[in-house]
């Protein structure tokens, strides 16, 4: 499946070298506002030590592993819901993602320009979420406006407007609407609205290399007050290093592993909050990660590799990953033959029998 993961934050804040750090990509960078105005797209690859196993264990002639489609957008200013700075562009750019990555500067640097003339990471932060919020309310109003155009010629749509009355007040109240609850028969009707506000999404704190900032107690504080996913990611110290030949990286080994786990919390983040999971195709042709909704059953799993796969799906044979790496001896490694309605679960090896 495709994921598609979105840069955010005001302009200079750090996010075209993070898209450069995560993509090993080279765009503009440049120290004013609206550098980017289409969105810069790239591909991250998602390290899994799973593969590395699976690859170890079949050594295969090829390995393909799960990738995020990010990308940079370029960076909104107070006033965006009104078309300040292209406002109106950029949040459309949003609109088309899954899920937003808020990049917040936390760093002085007096030859980085702030749209604002001052460093306060928390306000940075408010003004991107009210400009997302009054970007929604302008879309609830207007569907609000229809749906009583609607009823006035007999449709029985009294729910909908009784929901987009609660959600209208949700977001007045300054709250985004990730944080309300939904039956599920209102969450297709509300997922059609595409929401800024409904995306999942996790803070990056651009932060200087030593991680050392009187203002970081207070973002933790905040952060943690709200049950919001964050990172503490010193930006600018891992663009320096993956510009770095690989003989010279092994001479900042601690500090590549600390960037590196860095990444990998981000990953996990990512999935965890888009309710995503990993199974695995492994053989001497190939080794692949396959990344799908949990919940999904074996037979919509092997869509994912081909419609075919799906549309002629006979069975399953699956083994636990740990079982699969632990002994290869086919008849002794816990294959399982599973169904159409199989679960699958994280980490399965998997092998689909199709028919023609």
């Amino acid at each position: 499946m495709s994921i598609k993961v979105g840069l955010v934050g005001l302009p200079n804040v750090g996010k075209s070298t993070l898209f450069n750090v995560l993509t090993n990509s080279s765009v503009s960078a440049e120290n004013y506002p609206f550098c980017t105005i289409d969105p810069n797209v790239g591909h991250v690859i998602v390290n899994d030590d799973r593969i590395d196993k699976l690859v170890e264990i079949d050594k295969p002639a090829n390995v393909v592993k799960s990738t995020i489609e990010l990308y940079d957008i370029a960076g909104l200013v107070k006033g965006a819901s009104s078309g300040e700075g292209l406002g109106n562009q950029f949040l459309a750019n949003i609109r088309e993602v899954d899920m937003m990555i808020h990049v917040i500067r936390c760093f002085e640097n007096d030859k980085i320009l702030h749209v604002d003339n001052r460093i306060d990471p928390i306000s940075d932060k408010q003004v991107i979420d009210v400009e997302l919020q009054l970007k929604d309310l302008e879309t609830v109003d207007k569907k609000i406006e229809k749906t009583k155009v609607l009823i006035k010629k007999g449709s029985a749509v009294q729910p909908q407007l009784a929901l987009l009355e609660r959600i209208k007040n949700h977001i007045s109240g300054g709250n985004d609407v990730r944080t309300m609850t939904f039956e599920e028969e209102q969450k297709s009707f509300v997922s059609e609205m595409q929401l800024l506000t409904s995306k999942p999404v996790v803070y990056v704190v651009n932060v200087n290399d030593s991680l050392k900032d009187k203002r970081l107690d207070d973002i933790k504080e905040y952060f943690n007050r709200n049950n919001d996913d964050f990172i503490l990611f010193p930006i600018k110290l891992a663009s320096e290093l993956s510009s770095l030949t690989e003989e010279e990286k092994m001479d900042f080994n601690e500090e590549m592993n600390t960037i590196n786990n860095i990444i990998d919390d981000l990953m996990r983040i990512i999935y965890r909050k888009l309710d995503i999971t990993t199974f695995f195709t492994s053989g001497s042709d190939e080794v692949r990660a396959w990344t799908i909704k949990k919940d999904t059953n074996a037979k919509k799993a092997a869509g994912v590799i081909h419609s075919d796969f799906e549309k002629n799906f006979i069975k399953a044979e699956v083994c636990n990953f740990n079982n699969y790496c632990s002994n290869r001896e086919v008849n002794t490694n816990k294959v399982r033959i599973e169904g159409k309605d199989y679960i699958v679960q994280d980490g399965d090896v998997i092998f689909f029998k199709v028919g023609v």
